[in-house]
């Protein structure tokens, strides 16, 4: 099987730019008909088919919609309308409604977070949220949610497909555990960023330590949210580019994308983090809306997530050594290892 494809410049998708020379005489630009139509047979090899799409996403510049279609394909959301509908219909008007303290907590979160919004998107996304919390009982709803929900609807335009990508990001990316009791998977979470933090720039890891800073009081949000918390919703929605970018590569990718984003965040705040104490640490890190690194530095966050400095093998070394301490009972995971970030040599090799 093939690829083919065919490009329209003014329906979503430009070559970059190349710089012009010669007297102008070569600039690029892609042009072709109504649709930019990628026809990638479901029988071809998975891993091809990802690739072809991350060189798209990387390569041109695309606009809302077609990225939409990029990401549904990537998440196989589609062909799930009537699912959709009959689950909404069980939560409306079935025996399977919600509960009012359920209800009500997601309609204060959505007013809160879409009331400058136009009101047919507010409602779109709590219709999704409400979805989603009877079809996944075990999790129901998290305060968080309704971020991820509105920015993927944002993109995919259909309730049906944003329900779709919700639920398959929630199930590749082991969503649930976040959301136990125990929150043993968030908890590794801030154990891998501190250990991250410490091996990329350890100055700066050893100044939060002396502030009494760890990962745990200023990331649980970006975790729960993929960072779409930075997002503020009006009748006009602007998506900051650094934003765009971390979600190219996450939903290919996955947790390896988030922590590179933190070490991209890092890098560039920090000489205001090491001038900084602990409530102005707190001020940067907690509130990453107007960070440069997801606006001005939008092109530098995307040249650094395509390196590979970060693997999914570190991760699984730094998960391990989490594993093992909590195995052995040991409340304070960072004493085991006070003047190490990691266990031997062997990380990111």
């Amino acid at each position: 099987f093939f690829f083919f494809f065919f490009f329209q410049a003014e329906d979503g998708i430009r070559d970059v730019e190349r710089s012009r020379g010669l007297g102008d005489v070569y600039k690029r630009q892609v042009s072709t008909q109504s649709t930019w139509v990628l026809l990638l047979s479901k029988r071809t090899n998975e891993t091809v088919r990802v690739d072809v799409l991350r060189q798209v996403l990387n390569t041109f510049e695309v606009s809302i919609e077609i990225r939409g279609k990029i990401w549904a394909n990537i998440l196989e959301a589609s062909e799930c309308e009537a699912k959709y509908k009959r689950i909404l219909n069980q939560v409306k008007y079935g025996k399977f409604r919600l509960s009012a303290p359920l209800e009500e907590l997601i309609a204060s979160d959505v007013q809160r977070s879409f009331a400058d919004a136009n009101p047919s998107f507010a409602l779109s996304v709590k219709n999704i949220l409400r979805a989603y919390a009877h079809y996944n009982t075990k999790v129901e709803y998290c305060q968080g949610m309704h971020s991820v929900a509105g920015f993927l609807l944002h993109f995919l335009k259909s309730e049906a497909i944003a329900f779709k990508a919700l639920t398959q990001i929630f199930n590749k990316f082991e969503m649930s555990c976040f959301f136990a009791k125990d929150v043993v998977a968030l908890k590794r979470c801030f154990f891998q960023l501190d250990r991250l933090l410490f091996h990329h720039y350890p100055s700066l890891a050893e100044h939060l330590r002396n502030e009494e800073i760890e990962a745990d009081l200023y990331s649980p949000t970006w975790f729960l949210t993929f960072f779409t918390g930075i997002m503020s919703y009006s009748k006009e929605i602007a998506v900051p580019p650094g934003l765009i970018a971390v979600w190219d590569f996450f939903i290919i990718d996955g947790w390896k994308a988030i922590f590179k984003t933190w070490m991209f965040i890092f890098s560039e705040l920090q000489d205001k983090l090491l001038d900084a104490k602990f409530e102005e640490i707190m001020g940067l890190l907690g509130n990453l809306r107007n960070t440069s690194a997801f606006h001005s530095s939008a092109g530098k966050l995307r040249a650094f997530l395509n390196q590979k400095n970060i693997t999914r093998r570190t991760l699984r070394i730094i998960e391990q050594e989490f594993d093992s301490i909590a195995e052995e009972g040991q409340e304070d995971i960072e004493d085991e290892f006070p003047d190490m970030p990691f266990k031997g040599n062997v990380l990111l090799k």
